[in-house]
């Protein structure tokens, strides 16, 4: 949440033979959500559905086939289809056995940026009377941290962080400071001719909804690096550079961020 993934979806949907930027799929992580509790606990919750667990997981997978052909065969029958959600890192395992041919592009940033930003969040939700996404996200900053690491976790405990046909790990920084060449590797990776100067092309700026963001649509822009040192305190600073510490050690996230 709140790490770049709308950017880099519109990216990839500006490649010719891909589907038009589409809304996001909460429907596939709910999915392989079930099929996740399915299989954590036990037979109980198999029956009297399913005698094994390798019926339990045929049976799910052709549920994700049939979903994602569904898409396709609505938005675009004969191309190649790119769809997100951030929420899916956190059945990453599942979803990566149920669909094995499928790829994956998993975006990092900066996490004191993502928790400054999903501070904002759960603030305009609580000023709207609105549920808050993750109810941890209105238990402080804290809270938002240990969000920002439950959504990382299942991806990089996963077997399949060391497949790099199937996975791709893109930093967020790297793509606003250096787009040409972080394209140029998307790119290669997924082998789609992206055209980022098509990508401010969709509807621009804060749609005024919680999750809105002011570089929703436009062109790339280094604009939302270090943002949070305006939002955050130094206390709130120091509790997510604690939380979050191992991810920032490994990914670079050190005092040497751009300015």
């Amino acid at each position: 949440m709140r790490s770049g993934t709308t950017l880099v979806h519109r990216l990839l949907c500006t490649a010719p033979g891909v589907n038009d930027f589409v809304p996001e799929v909460p429907l596939l992580r709910d999915l392989v959500g079930v099929y996740r509790s399915c299989m954590t606990h036990g037979a109980g919750a198999r029956e009297p559905f399913f005698a094994t667990p390798e019926s339990c997981s045929r049976y799910f997978a052709a549920c994700t086939h049939a979903l994602l052909d569904a898409a396709r065969e609505r938005h675009n029958p004969n191309g190649t289809l790119v769809l997100k959600n951030p929420e899916l890192t956190m059945v990453f395992p599942e979803l990566s056995r149920l669909h094995p041919h499928s790829r994956y592009v998993v975006v990092l940033r900066d996490p004191r940026d993502c928790a400054a930003s999903m501070k904002v969040v759960a603030q305009r939700a609580k000023a709207a009377g609105a549920p808050i996404p993750i109810p941890e996200m209105g238990d402080g900053i804290e809270g938002i941290a240990t969000v920002f690491n439950r959504y990382y976790a299942p991806v990089f405990t996963s077997d399949l962080i060391r497949d790099s046909r199937r996975i791709l790990l893109v930093r967020y920084e790297d793509l606003v400071t250096n787009a040409a060449s972080t394209v140029a590797r998307l790119s290669l990776w997924s082998g789609l001719d992206i055209e980022p100067e098509a990508v401010a092309n969709g509807d621009g700026g804060d749609d005024g909804s919680i999750f809105g963001a002011s570089l929703y649509g436009k062109k790339i822009s280094r604009d939302a690096i270090g943002n949070f040192r305006t939002r955050l305190d130094a206390a709130d600073i120091a509790v997510v550079e604690k939380v979050t510490s191992q991810f920032i050690e490994t990914f670079g996230y050190g005092l040497s961020l751009p300015t």
